[in-house]
């Protein structure tokens, strides 16, 4: 097992408070990883000549923030359609993470992350960590990773893996399953993969309905950061009423890494 080291967090900046509040949480990423941030913004060529330089200014006093927690910050402001503007940086710089703040209203997943997440989880497999405003100081307390089978999934567990190795946190892998108590043989050699890499990890399996049961197990675990992976033939179809994503990001408060694959 190869575990996930995040060297380059992209964190997308509008100059609303809402965007901002992704801020703290990509600060403590990036202190515990040691990774760089590159702030972006982008304006369409609709908007007023002077909003892209007032983006700019904004972005060298959010940069400024940034550098108590992560002395390699830097900004980019530019033309163009925002989703399209920050995709294109991601593939240039070979990201490891986008962070994003989620609108966090129920209904339509577009409307519940906002038009620049939703289209960025469709347009690179980069993995996207979607926070909700929070009051107090981001805590990440334990690293929780579904497993589901999908054609990622140990990809996904080494994103897991490492960050809990970075941000020192204990790993909980949870199998809930509608039909049977008993682990999937693959867990025990993920546990040993793990043992080897001297990550701290737990196992939890029960029967039940998945979504509603790992919603509930978050829930009462403050503190949790979620990694989910999903893998479709157009990437993660976010876009589906009742997905497991959309439930998370509905249904609690903790932040979510989603990590897709287009396949």
């Amino acid at each position: 097992m190869n575990l996930k080291s995040i060297e380059k967090i992209v964190l997308p900046l509008d100059g609303s408070d809402l965007a901002a509040t992704a801020m703290p949480w990509a600060g403590l990423i990036s202190s515990n990883t040691h990774a760089s941030i590159d702030l972006v913004s982008a304006v369409s060529a609709d908007d007023e000549p002077t909003n892209l330089s007032t983006l700019a200014n904004r972005l060298e006093k959010s940069k400024s923030k940034l550098q108590s927690q992560s002395p390699h910050v830097s900004a980019f402001a530019e033309e163009g359609n925002p989703p399209a503007v920050i995709a294109a940086h991601v593939q240039r710089t070979n990201a490891d993470l986008i962070v994003m703040a989620s609108h966090g209203y129920s209904g339509a997943i577009e409307r519940l992350l906002g038009s620049v997440s939703f289209w960025l989880l469709r347009l690179t497999t980069t993995p996207v960590m979607i926070v909700k405003p929070q009051s107090g100081p981001p805590v990440v307390q334990k690293i929780l990773y579904p497993l589901g089978g999908g054609i990622s999934e140990v990809e996904g567990l080494e994103l897991a893996a490492g960050l809990a190795r970075d941000l020192s946190t204990p790993l909980s892998l949870v199998h809930i399953t509608e039909s049977s108590y008993s682990a999937p043989e693959k867990v025990e050699r993920y546990m040993q993969a793990l043992a080897e890499q001297n990550i701290e990890a737990e196992v939890h399996v029960e029967q039940g309905e998945p979504k509603e049961r790992i919603t509930q197990i978050v829930n009462d675990q403050p503190g949790t950061l979620v990694v989910l992976e999903s893998a479709t033939s157009t990437g993660i179809d976010l876009t589906k009423t009742g997905s497991f994503a959309e439930h998370l990001f509905i249904h609690t408060t903790m932040p979510t890494i989603v990590l897709s694959k287009v396949i």
